[in-house]
């Protein structure tokens, strides 16, 4: 299977021009697809959600959605680590105080710390994503409320967090399961998941045992839904091992920046320790790029080379990338270079380089996992520089939104025709059903694959080519890519 990931509007502006494009401008090309937030919501461009029971009537409508759902294996998003400040919940909770059915909804400080005025040693071991993980709203009686942030760059945030202990809000999120069920969504992922526990004196992040057991219980409910579930967790290998030990169907963010470092620094010695590695699981979501930056810190903390890491930095800055910055202590050494995320569109970050660009996707494509394709990934785009001057949010470099026209002239592009052969060919071939094996020898990399005969993947790190051959018997077929 190979799926393809994008903003409702991203190509032809709703949901129904998307099913018309997978059909004919992507023909063949996907099984399934990823429809980044669709729904209304108040910030960070959908996952503020505010209803998750409508549509944006700028995307569509619950109709347009299933009748994809008809042709498609369907994913969508489901925010449980928070809610918008313009949902119903937070409304009513604002309006009616300690009188509101949302009294304990939302998560406070002092629910964690026995204080809405946390100590610096409180917050000391937290893992950031903004600089200071709470947000003080105004009621309606003029009284003040302190609740948990995780998200959101506004102040007050737009993103509160939720008490996952509450019974009214694992009442929503059943109710919510069910919902999405009758849509015709077979899987959903969580969205930030790992942030939901909440713990005194942890880094409120991956909080062990008590996150396996809410992703266990979230499981159970979702399968009684018929719903499978795809967890959104970036984490060290460490965690990330911990997550295929209990079988955790997860993404393979590491692979994403080795891919990226073995091009620009002609070196794949990454990518050979990751896929080398005999506990990785084969059911991870492979990808390289997506609506978020390419992750560096803390994912790749444990298995970074210093040198390899700040060439590879320094040669995307000189591509044009935008880094996000980390809000904690997430270095994976001292003087580490402060960079969460790579931003950026693939193909620029690349050095516009045809070859590179097409080998990268070999590679995601011939790694052992199921390939999510990025929609700028499969059309070659550069980066938005007209999103980032209007928003400052380096992710918005890779998330330009194509008209229905700009769609087709894009596929027309020799290298996005290059790609949606390479993917066409990994369907046809369904090499990847057979046993996997990888190395590296005078400056290539190769990947191989044994069934009825030998698929090889070869990539020359220098020149940034890469070609397939194809061995039955005495027979040899090589195709250039």
């Amino acid at each position: 299977m190979t799926q393809l990931i994008t903003y409702p509007d991203s190509l032809g502006g709703n949901i129904k021009a998307l099913k018309e494009i997978m059909a004919e401008d992507f023909e063949s090309l996907f099984d399934s697809v990823h429809i980044l937030p669709p729904y209304p919501s108040s910030g960070d461009r959908g996952f503020a959600p505010i209803d998750y029971k409508q549509i944006d009537p700028r995307f569509g409508t619950w109709e347009n959605v299933r009748h994809l759902a008809q042709n498609y294996g369907l994913t969508l998003d489901f925010m449980v680590n928070h809610a918008s400040a313009q949902s119903e919940m937070f409304k009513d909770l604002k309006k009616n105080g300690e009188n509101s059915p949302y009294k304990n909804f939302f998560l406070t400080p002092a629910k964690v710390f026995g204080t809405n005025e946390p100590s610096e040693e409180d917050i000391a071991p937290l893992v950031l994503r903004r600089a200071r993980p709470y947000s003080d709203y105004k009621l309606d009686s003029g009284e003040s409320i302190r609740i948990w942030t995780t998200f959101g760059q506004e102040d007050p945030s737009e993103q509160l967090d939720l008490d996952i202990h509450d019974e009214t809000v694992q009442a929503y999120y059943k109710d919510l399961l069910a919902f999405f069920a009758g849509q015709g969504i077979r899987e959903l992922r969580m969205d930030a998941i790992a942030y939901a526990v909440k713990k005194a004196g942890s880094s409120c992040f991956f909080v062990e045992p008590e996150i396996y057991e809410f992703m266990d219980w979230i499981e159970e409910e979702a399968a009684k839904a018929g719903i499978c579930i795809l967890h959104e967790i970036h984490a060290p290998l460490v965690e990330m091992k911990k997550l295929a030990e209990h079988g955790y169907k997860n993404y393979d963010f590491l692979l994403s920046y080795a891919i990226l470092e073995a091009l620009l620094v002609h070196d794949a010695s990454l990518i050979v320790e990751l896929l080398s590695d005999p506990d990785r699981p084969t059911n991870w979501v492979t990808l390289i790029d997506c609506h978020d930056g390419i992750p560096v810190q803390p994912d790749m903390n444990g298995v970074l080379d210093k040198d390899r890491m700040v060439e590879t930095i320094n040669k995307t800055e000189e591509n044009g990338a935008i880094f996000s910055a980390l809000h904690s202590v997430e270095k994976a050494y001292e003087d580490a270079p402060n960079v969460h995320q790579i931003c950026g569109a693939l193909y620029s970050l690349l050095g516009e380089d045809d070859d590179a660009f097409v080998s990268a996707r070999a590679i995601q494509l011939f790694a052992p996992g199921t390939p999510q394709i990025y929609y700028e990934g499969l059309l070659g785009g550069t980066h938005c520089r007209e999103g980032y001057e209007r928003t400052k949010d380096g992710r918005e470099l890779n998330r330009r939104n194509y008209s229905r026209e700009e769609v087709a002239h894009a596929v027309k592009r020799p290298r996005a025709q290059r790609i949606m052969n390479l993917i066409r060919y990994r369907k046809d071939r369904k090499f990847y059903e057979g046993a996997f094996s990888l190395a590296t020898e005078g400056g290539k990399l190769m990947m191989t694959w044994q069934k009825d005969g030998t698929t090889q993947l070869e990539v020359d790190l220098n020149s940034g080519r890469s070609r397939v051959i194809e061995t039955d018997g005495d027979l040899e077929r090589v195709i250039e890519l």
